[in-house]
């Protein structure tokens, strides 16, 4: 920072006050403190101020770039003359909007030294009015980002030929700088993350709050001419089941229109500025077409759209008729690009790559044998399933059933019924996620937990946890998504961190692609100097734009060049980054809670001497149960029936219970008279893969349910170990001593899970350190 204000902050080392959660009380720490009046009423600062933490107060007097100054420790005609002698102001008040400067000799929290907070958007947020060129210390309650309050004020500030430079505040806990520059932000990528690292700066991660005090230089922009306004048209669906994808498109391309005015961009010697025109397509083909005709008729330059590939290939035709280029964000069937309109481009890979991509998965990584395949009929649906489904097919894998539906259905259960009986080991659905998480819960009604579900982006959305409330069968999706992750984007967690602040809780998935489809047609307007489309079209086939999603070029026919997708499932409701080999890793957690919900009665043969048949059945759900003091949903994992004979311990024939909860932690169990206390050390891992080992717990031994006599314990282990090439084994084994700390009992309990998810008892072993033994096997 320059100019006058450096003067006074040459002398000290600055801290940044940590605030109260009271929006009105401000805590100082010791050193400086960067506060500011965020309340529509001026601070009396002799009457509010006079802490004796306080040593001095300051402000900065734009109107005479001058500093006001003023301490506690003098008298009114002390200070006066003390002001007069150093060049300062007295500091008398504090007005509204802005900041300041407090050094405190010790921590002290000001209470209520602003009087009673206004809601926000009251006559506190700052206007452009609020702005002079030059330094600006200031303070307000508008509760934004310095990127929001930039989008805010761009426009009015750069009517006043104006603009932000750079917005500044003081980080108490490292004694650095909070840095941004609305120059650097618009350039995308990590120009303004980097820039922050080569000065050793920090960025600002969260809203300026009403007792925040902050810096923002203005910078004056000279002879801007009027503006030329340059329409940009956005078609999605921002009604019906599927308004949740367009809204969040819309809010990307808007977010991009807003940075790029910004810019002040001079394109064909005219001062440009763009406007959003955002049109509702309802996913609805025909209504699409009058969608692209209406843009077409308003002048449009370009459109970012449409969502579906339904209504996109109908309005690549019209775009193309009239001369305007669009750039779809999502619709990936691979007929868009076909007719090799000029007009016509798409950032994100076809379907070519994602169902071909999933099937490559389903066959190589998951081993599946058989699928099934739904569609719904849509032109995005029927291309995704059809790419599965010839890529399944070279794979070696069979196509069991093949079934359609529509894209408003909300039963499917005649459907699954018909595929159940065919016994696939995934299904395919070519859709979207408003019937996916319907599907994945009626696939639940019918014991169809195990079954891998797979899908292309029209199902891969944070939304469809949502959706399917819960369903088992969430923890079986696999599907694709085109492009990388947001965290592996070139700028994409800088730019998610400012679409949540500016959209809390709307994103969704195609954000970042109509951020820099927006990009990529002003980028191409630049390169020709020109937002006519006649002029500039020839130049998007030629681009190379560093974007936040990935490095942007296309093909001759509008395709992306290197498109890459990414793999998702769904962990604990959460969509995860689908990583590691199917062959190695399995999914415990889901494949036991499938065996808890499904139930099962298994007869077993009895090895060695022993002779008679033990029926296994699978106890429901219970409920109320507490086991030292840990009360939930509770699921038997087996009770055993029987008449042993020729068998020692003839005991081997009661009935015995082990308890876990839904995570799949063992809890406790009640058998042969004993009450046992389990303490968890380490559930199994969802993660669990091959050669993992580790210990679950302990688990006491007592003759009576108020624990007063221990007769023993048990120490319980786990290991996973290597089956066949798609299947492992869960070996539990319990290790049993008596009080003296001698073993008196092992049992191992096997268990195969698949990397579908399916898991079943394959034995049960005992033996006891008299020699006797029992090998219980399925039959």
């Amino acid at each position: 920072m320059r100019s006058n204000v450096t003067r006074f902050f040459v002398f000290s080392v600055l801290l940044f006050p940590v605030l109260a959660c009271a929006a009105t009380t401000i805590n100082l720490t010791v050193g400086w403190n960067l506060v500011g009046n965020g309340d529509a009423t001026a601070i009396d600062v002799p009457s509010r101020l006079n802490s004796t933490a306080i040593t001095t107060v300051w402000k900065w007097n734009r109107a005479d770039s001058k500093w006001a100054f003023y301490t506690p420790t003098m008298t009114s005609a002390q200070l006066a003359t003390y002001a007069q002698t150093k060049g300062y102001d007295v500091l008398a008040s504090i007005e509204p909007k802005e900041g300041f400067w407090v050094n405190a000799v010790a921590a002290a929290a000001l209470s209520d030294p602003l009087g009673t907070p206004p809601d926000v958007g009251a006559s506190v947020s700052l206007a452009a009015s609020d702005f002079i060129s030059g330094w600006n210390l200031m303070g307000s309650s508008d509760k934004k980002t310095p990127s929001q309050l930039n989008a805010g004020l761009a426009s009015s500030l750069s009517a006043a030929s104006k603009a932000i430079s750079t917005v500044w505040a003081w980080d108490a806990l490292s004694s650095n700088w909070r840095f941004y520059a609305p120059s650097l932000e618009v350039q995308g990528g990590t120009a303004l993350a980097s820039y922050i690292t080569s000065k050793n700066y920090l960025p600002f991660t969260s809203v300026l709050a009403s007792t925040d005090g902050f810096w923002v230089n203005v910078g004056v922009v000279s002879a801007l001419p009027t503006a030329k306004i340059v329409k940009i048209g956005h078609a999605a669906p921002m009604s019906g089941a599927q308004a949740l994808y367009g809204r969040d498109n819309a809010n990307g391309a808007q977010m991009a229109i807003e940075d790029l005015n910004a810019q002040n961009l001079m394109i064909g010697g005219e001062r440009i500025q763009f406007e959003l025109m955002a049109e509702d397509d309802a996913a609805n083909p025909q209504l699409g077409a009058v969608v692209a005709q209406k843009l077409c008729d308003a002048k449009a330059a370009g459109v970012v759209g449409h969502l579906n590939s339904g209504t996109t290939i109908p309005a690549s035709k019209i775009y193309n008729d009239c001369g305007i280029p669009h750039i779809t964000p999502s619709a990936t069937n691979p007929n868009l690009t076909k007719p090799g309109y000029n007009t016509t481009y798409r950032i994100i890979a076809n379907d070519n790559s994602l169902g071909a991509g999933l099937a490559v998965y389903a066959a190589d990584t998951l081993r599946l044998q058989t699928v099934a395949i739904i569609d719904d009929r849509t032109a995005y649906g029927q291309g995704v399933a059809a790419t599965f489904k010839a890529a399944a097919l070279a794979k070696g894998m069979q196509v069991v059933d093949q079934q359609f539906t529509t894209d408003t259905a909300t039963d499917f259960t005649s459907i699954l019924t018909a595929i159940k009986t065919k016994n696939p080991d995934g299904i395919f659905f070519g859709g979207m996620d408003a019937q996916a998480g319907v599907m994945l819960r009626q696939m639940d009604q019918l014991g169809m937990s195990n079954v891998k579900y797979f899908g292309g982006d029209g199902i891969c959305t944070n939304g469809l946890s949502t959706i399917a409330s819960g369903a088992k069968s969430l923890e079986g999706v696999v599907c694709a998504e085109g492009g990388a992750t947001i965290a592996k984007m070139p700028g994409g967690s800088a730019w998610k961190a400012r679409y949540d602040s500016k959209y809390p809780g709307q994103f969704y998935v195609y954000s970042p692609y109509t951020y820099d489809a927006t990009f990529v047609l002003v980028d191409a307007m630049k390169r020709a100097n020109s937002t006519d489309p006649a002029v500039y079209v020839p130049k998007l086939v030629e681009t190379n734009f560093n974007g936040v999603t990935a490095t942007i070029g296309f093909e001759s026919n509008g395709e992306l060049k290197n498109p890459t997708m990414t793999l998702y499932t769904y962990r604990a409701g959460n969509k995860v980054e689908a990583t590691g080999d199917a062959s190695l890793s399995f999914p415990v957690l889901s494949a036991w809670g499938s065996l808890v919900a499904n139930g099962m009665s298994k007869n077993l043969t009895i090895s060695g001497t022993c002779s008679g048949v033990i029926t296994l059945t699978q106890a429901p759900p219970i409920t109320g149960v507490t086991f030292e003091s840990i009360t939930g949903r509770l699921s038997a994992l087996r009770t055993m029936n029987g008449a042993l004979t020729n068998c020692t311990p003839a005991t081997l024939a009661a009935t015995s219970i082990q308890y876990f909860d839904t995570n799949y932690t063992p809890l406790g169990a009640s058998s042969a008279g004993y009450y046992h206390v389990f303490s968890v050390t380490q559930p199994i891992p969802p993660t669990a893969k091959v050669g993992d080992t580790g210990s679950l717990g302990t688990v006491a031994l007592f003759t009576d349910s108020t624990k007063s006599v221990q007769t023993g314990y048990s120490v319980d282990g786990f290991t996973i170990e290597p089956d066949t090439a798609t299947t492992a084994i869960v070996n539990l084994t319990t290790r049993t001593y008596d009080m003296s700390n001698a073993l008196t009992l092992t049992e191992q309990d096997r268990y195969r899970i698949t990397a579908a998810g399916a898991m079943t008892l394959v034995s049960m072993d005992t033996q006891a350190t008299n020699g006797s033994a029992v090998h219980l096997i399925f039959n």
